[in-house]
């Protein structure tokens, strides 16, 4: 069981077997004790009582990783439409050009027509 205690509030605990429906609980608890809607309520959730230390350290590098890897993507993506634009611009051909940037010229040619 997950178990969320409500810092400041009488009565302010829960608890659910999935850390999903977690979220879920606490908005309806506190909606429940203070009639604020569950929607408009900011929650900040605090996992080192229940983790080891090494598993938050984990978790959170973890969490920046996937930032990076977020970023790199988006880089990745631009860099490839702006190479398959000037390879178009150049009047390579598509077949070439899929060559080159290591994609199918299918995608090749999706790429070209979304600019």
């Amino acid at each position: 069981m997950w178990v969320a205690v409500v810092k400041g509030l009488r009565g302010g605990a829960t608890e659910s077997r999935r850390l999903a429906t977690l979220e879920d609980e606490v908005r309806d608890l506190v909606a429940g004790l203070t009639d604020a809607d569950p929607d408009e309520i900011d929650l900040e959730f605090r996992l080192s009582p229940a983790l080891p230390a090494s598993a938050l350290k984990a978790l959170k590098t973890y969490q920046a990783a996937s930032v990076r890897l977020q970023t790199a993507r988006e880089e990745y993506d631009r860099a490839q439409v702006a190479a398959v634009s000037q390879l178009s611009d150049a009047q390579v051909s598509l077949r070439d050009s899929g060559h080159l940037v290591g994609l199918s010229f299918q995608r090749v040619q999706q790429i070209a027509s979304h600019r």
